[in-house]
């Protein structure tokens, strides 16, 4: 899809762009927490996330790796909140093991 320069043609080719990338996304985020539950949350928000700042993504440019950034900050704002569950990583491994998967 060619880029149109309107609104409505950047948000489609943006939801394009997610939809395409949820397998992705999803096993990034997999990659970083054991339980599937947590996964299939962090990616929820992941998505909302993205929806939200989608006017900040230049079409064009890598989606992927932008919203695999978008992703391990959700990642790092659930173990925050999570912090007593003890099956999770530390934020210092789940960045070393993101930028293996990037």
């Amino acid at each position: 899809m060619p880029i149109t320069g309107d609104y409505e043609g950047d948000s489609a080719e943006f939801v394009q762009l997610l939809t395409e990338n949820q397998r992705n996304l999803h096993r990034f985020i997999h990659s970083l927490l054991l339980n599937k539950e947590d996964v299939e949350e962090v990616l929820q928000e992941t998505n909302l996330v993205l929806w939200r700042v989608s006017d900040q993504f230049e079409i064009g440019t890598n989606f992927r790796a932008w919203a695999s950034t978008v992703a391990l900050n959700q990642v790092r704002a659930f173990i925050k909140k999570r912090k007593r569950n003890s099956v999770l990583f530390d934020e210092d491994t789940i960045t070393a093991l993101a930028r293996r998967q990037r």
